[in-house]
């Protein structure tokens, strides 16, 4: 890990991160979950790498002028995974659903079809931005719910700027949680305008600190994407994360079930 228990400062693409302690105890705290973790955590991340790389394979394709379409039976499978199943292998889609009418006019409308496929070959906050316009005005178009969880799904399928979090509170929770234990400095809330450009900022960060451990193959991009569901899982309880990392122990110690980690 590139940082001591005192003072460290990173460079972030998003500006020049300040992360005092903190890389010390997110360390820690990345010890207890991704790493001794990592046998109930295989099986998730698993599904994440595959269908991350289906996605990425359907980027490339798109950038040879395939034409995504949902009345070929392999693309209409593609398309339910990455925006109608309960359960893709990135996250679940809670109460956000898009119901089965809907999918169809969505996948059939060309102008939301478009900004799908250029957020799927080329994802960027602004192709992002982009994209969630489009789900959005479709989704007014056919009176349905904007369901922004399932937005930041799809976001999480394609990059791994993003981290697998979607839900915008439950990130905003770790999110502000690590600020407000000054654990990371942020920029002004200018510079990191709503989920994606907050998820870029703090992906970034944990990619720096934990760099040496990229390095070494000691953890993926995925698992620290995990990460931050691990962080919220743990703040959100009644404890603080500091002191269930104190009391964190051997399985059946008040280890969170692999099968919660789904229900994200």
């Amino acid at each position: 890990m590139r940082c001591d228990i005192t003072s460290v400062a990173v460079q972030s693409n998003r500006g020049y991160v300040a992360v005092q302690y903190g890389c010390n105890f997110l360390g820690r705290c990345h010890a207890h979950f991704p790493g001794n973790r990592k046998h109930d955590l295989e099986g998730w991340h698993e599904e994440y790498r595959s269908f991350y790389t289906e996605v990425c394979v359907m980027g490339k394709r798109l950038n040879t002028g395939y034409q995504l379409d949902v009345s070929n039976a392999d693309d209409e499978k593609f398309l339910r995974r990455l925006l109608f199943n309960d359960n893709n292998g990135i996250a679940a889609r809670g109460q956000s659903t898009l119901s089965h009418d809907n999918f169809g006019k969505y996948t059939k409308d060309e102008d939301f079809m478009k900004s799908l496929r250029l957020f799927v070959m080329e994802p960027s906050l602004e192709s992002f931005k982009a994209f969630e316009q489009g789900w959005n005005k479709t989704a007014e178009k056919f009176g349905a719910r904007k369901n922004r969880l399932l937005v930041n799904r799809v976001a999480a399928a394609c990059t791994l700027e993003v981290s697998t979090t979607v839900d915008p509170a439950k990130f905003d929770q770790v999110f502000y949680w690590l600020s407000g234990q000054k654990i990371i400095s942020l920029p002004p809330e200018s510079e990191i305008p709503g989920w994606y450009a907050k998820n870029i900022f703090l992906m970034k960060t944990l990619k720096d600190v934990f760099g040496d451990e990229l390095y070494a193959h000691k953890t993926d991009d995925f698992y620290l994407s995990q990460f931050v569901w691990m962080m919220y899982e743990n703040v959100s309880n009644p404890f603080s994360l500091k002191k269930q990392i104190i009391k964190y122990g051997a399985p059946g110690t008040g280890n969170i079930s692999a099968s919660n980690l789904r229900h994200r």
